[in-house]
């Protein structure tokens, strides 16, 4: 029988859990599924434990376990780890505290592993956008920032990617893998990405893991069927958090650039005053701060880079 465990990373998460579990308890049920739900409290300063176990308590699932476990050490990354150590079943799926899952999650992965069974990593193809209030129209040009997407917008249903020449742009919301592969992947890195921490907005541990995978030469694959909807506060749809965004985007970008190559470019003031000067030539001041917080990003991480290498 397959065996799978929900695991919820969160921090601060109160207010967005409530309807991530309502999803998850309206799961349509396989009869050859057996599951879980881990909740990994990152280190909250809210309720988060307290509102969790409350909410969950409004549902009578038979036979599946729901847990509360503390991970102490500040990262997404090091949540996921600790989760992945106290499952009991061999495939996890890391759901964000803001996805929804379809209720057709299980099923449709059901079925997606029975033709496949070479595949590690199994990973959502639509992430829909669920807005608090709806953004002003400069956003939806940004909204790919914020984990929205459709890969049936760019022509196909599924895709299944096995090298690092692989055109493979997965997300961790809603990603299904392997159990043993993932511990495999914390054991053998020597430097993981902590990816988001707290209220920095890092990014990376996603791309990082997906390329363990492909240098291992395992198989992933994203499937439309397996459909999230992504909640997004209208915090999230203001300028700031996309410049804020942009910038923790780069940093981990070229941080992701140093594990792979072991050497970290220098940041480039000509091209920065290039990128600065031509959008304020147009009156386009919102794409000079986007220049210009790609720019913080990259020095930070560089900066970062050097500290160590001196130290």
């Amino acid at each position: 029988m397959l065996g799978v465990s929900i695991i919820i990373c969160c921090y601060n998460s109160a207010q967005r859990l409530p309807d991530t579990l309502k999803a998850i308890s309206q799961l349509n049920q396989c009869k050859d599924i057996s599951w879980e739900v881990i909740l990994v409290d990152n280190i909250s300063t809210d309720d988060t434990a307290e509102v969790a176990q409350a909410e969950w308590n409004k549902y009578q699932i038979n036979g599946v376990n729901f847990s509360i476990v503390t991970e102490n050490k500040a990262g997404l990354n090091f949540a996921r780890h600790k989760g992945a150590q106290l499952s009991k079943f061999n495939w996890l799926l890391y759901c964000d505290d803001d996805n929804w899952l379809d209720a057709d999650y299980f099923t449709n992965f059901k079925k997606i592993i029975d033709n496949n069974q070479e595949l590690k990593m199994v990973c959502c193809g639509i992430s829909e956008a669920v807005y608090e209030k709806a953004p002003s129209k400069w956003f939806y040009k940004y909204q790919h920032l914020c984990v929205v997407f459709n890969i049936k917008d760019y022509g196909y249903d599924y895709r299944i990617s096995k090298y690092t020449s692989d055109d493979c742009d997965v997300c961790g919301a809603g990603m299904i893998v392997q159990k043993y592969h993932i511990l495999e992947y914390f054991k053998d890195e020597g430097y993981t990405i902590s990816d988001r921490t707290g209220k920095k907005l890092n990014s990376g541990g996603d791309t990082d893991l997906v390329n363990y995978f492909l240098k291992k030469n395992y198989q992933i694959g994203q499937y439309a069927k397996l459909i999230i909807r992504h909640f997004i506060p209208i915090t999230r749809t203001r300028r700031l958090y996309i410049l804020r965004l942009a910038e923790g985007m780069t940093y981990s970008s070229k941080m992701l650039t140093y594990k792979a190559e072991s050497y970290i470019q220098k940041p480039n003031v000509h091209i920065l005053c290039k990128n600065l000067v031509r959008p304020l030539f147009s009156f386009k001041f919102f794409v000079a701060f986007l220049a210009f917080s790609h720019y913080i990003g990259w020095q930070r991480a560089y900066n970062e880079v050097k500290s160590k290498f001196k130290g």
